[in-house]
């Protein structure tokens, strides 16, 4: 894993590089692959390819970064969601990123992980959104308003209502939607914005299963109530 990303990190002089994760379960049987970035080379110009920005999953675990990308910058303490934080920070000091198509991390699903438990801690979702944000407007990219726009969208609504179809407290459920829906009209995104959204060149909701599609048009519909009695 290390080998090969290290060799492109100094082909390409990069300050970040990326491989792809296979989820795996505690009995190591692979359960889901996940491509990082896909149809695209092995040195992405940042300038040039910025959707990279909006698109690309930031665990931290699947990349190497160069050391001088945290002299400033350390993962925020006491929070959930920290590699949402903070990797997107880190991205923004980069001119190009590799990646290799490898699926050189192995993730380990548990199923009482942080992840797994549901509480208003997901709060901390639109908190990293709201970091990034002001970081961002200070970078040499802050005139590309569409991809903050679509990371917003990406993170900021379908991560946090991904994070929120979980979530088993109903006083929980409602106080943190109404926030969700407080985020989306301070920054101006609309529904329509939403349901354009693209991934990888590719319309994000309909490359979901049925289920997931279900849940998002049911919230969008403001439906949340017939949510509640279908979980």
């Amino acid at each position: 894993m290390f080998e090969e990303m290290l060799n492109l990190a100094e082909k390409y002089q990069s300050k970040m590089v990326i491989c792809n994760i296979q989820k795996v379960d505690q009995h190591g049987n692979v359960t889901q692959k996940l491509t990082q970035i896909p149809n695209m080379l092995e040195n992405i110009d940042l300038e040039n390819n910025f959707s990279v920005f909006s698109d690309l999953s930031y665990f931290a675990c699947n990349k190497l970064f160069k050391k001088e990308l945290f002299d400033d910058k350390r993962f925020k303490k006491g929070v959930h969601f920290e590699d949402i934080q903070l990797i997107p920070q880190l991205l923004l000091e980069c001119k190009n990123i590799a990646q290799t198509q490898n699926f050189h991390y192995q993730y380990l699903e548990r199923t009482d992980s942080i992840t797994k438990t549901h509480t208003e801690k997901g709060l901390d979702i639109l908190k990293a959104v709201e970091d990034v944000e002001a970081v961002f407007q200070k970078s040499k990219y802050a005139e590309k308003k569409l991809e903050l726009k679509n990371f917003q969208i990406f993170e900021g609504v379908y991560s946090f209502l991904a994070y929120l179809a979980f979530v088993k407290n109903d006083e929980a459920f409602y106080d943190m939607a109404n926030k969700l829906e407080l985020f989306m009209k301070e920054r101006d995104i609309k529904i329509k914005d939403i349901l354009n959204y693209s991934r990888f060149d590719k319309n994000y909701l309909l490359s979901l299963p049925l289920k997931k599609k279900i849940f998002y048009l049911l919230f969008f519909a403001g439906q949340k109530k017939l949510i509640r009695k279908l979980m």
